[in-house]
């Protein structure tokens, strides 16, 4: 029989978030959330892409493949960018 991990673990802070990212930190479109499951559509109708959708795994973030927008899994925080 397979154990299973925790359903939560402590999350990792923005600057690890941060740093696991491969881009400039000015430049990073940080939203955070308090579900693991997200959708983006990018900056609107004009500058979008498709909708996409997204499960935050382990490391506590998700990063569009489309527009590098990152998804931070913080309920405390959710709604602020």
């Amino acid at each position: 029989m397979a154990s299973q991990l925790p359903a939560h673990k402590a999350p990792r802070s923005l600057d690890d978030i941060l740093e696991a990212v491969n881009h400039r930190e000015e430049t990073l479109d940080v939203v955070f959330v308090a579900n693991r499951n997200v959708s983006c559509v990018g900056s609107g109708p004009a500058l979008g892409h498709p909708k996409v959708f997204y499960t935050i795994g382990e490391p506590g973030y998700v990063e569009c493949m489309y527009c590098d927008r990152v998804f931070v899994l913080d309920p405390e925080r959710a709604g602020q960018s």
